[in-house]
């Protein structure tokens, strides 16, 4: 988190923009709690920023196409936010 570097396995670092870094450290921070939308925005914006709930789920669809690769998943539990969890082995991702 310190050098705001992702990677996945031993492959070069993700190319991420800053809202997708934003959207998984917050995840990777929660530990494997969903982690809900208007907390995901709290987080990812300063006071004078904002981030509508569509901009916040076009960013986490982009991210979801670059991590899934690497057997890990965000996966929106409706009605709740988003949860990043690893896939279990063998699990088509």
């Amino acid at each position: 988190l310190d050098q705001r570097v992702a990677r996945l396995d031993d492959q070069p670092p993700l190319s991420l923009t800053p809202r997708e870094y934003g959207i998984l450290e917050v995840l990777v921070l929660a530990e494997g709690r969903v982690v809900s939308k208007p907390t995901m925005r709290e987080a990812l914006c300063a006071w004078d920023d904002d981030l509508s709930s569509a901009a916040l789920d076009v960013h986490v669809h982009r991210l979801r196409r670059k991590i899934e690769r690497g057997g890990i998943e965000i996966r929106t539990v409706r009605g709740f936010g988003y949860l990043l969890r690893e896939l279990p082995a063998g699990t088509p991702s």
